[in-house]
């Protein structure tokens, strides 16, 4: 599996192999619908994203999001990923935290 992403009436996520570790899936572009913020509808999608890491059989999850997405970065928190690092995307000028956490079977 390369890339897959879910999407529901919440938002959509993707979800990406970690190129070189089968194990290893990267989440990215995690958006929630303007109407659905607020709502607790991020929480619970984030929910799904794990669960759906773990159904395809991952031991790790990587998450990318920008550092000024408040409302990503207190979900990855609650969720007790750790974060690992932070970059300045140079094609975008975003800075970018990467967070991660091992699956839990």
């Amino acid at each position: 599996m390369s890339s897959t992403r879910f999407a529901n009436e919440n938002g959509y996520c993707e979800l990406n192999s970690f190129p070189g570790c089968s194990q290893i899936v990267v989440s990215n572009h995690a958006f929630i619908y303007p109407e659905k913020r607020g709502k607790g509808c991020g929480k619970k999608n984030h929910e799904l994203r794990y669960e759906r890491a773990r159904f395809l059989g991952y031991d790790y999850i990587i998450c990318t999001v920008r550092a000024n997405n408040a409302p990503e970065l207190k979900i990855l928190e609650n969720n007790n990923f750790k974060e690992l690092d932070e970059f300045t995307n140079t094609n975008t000028g975003n800075l970018v935290k990467i967070f991660g956490k091992k699956i839990i079977r």
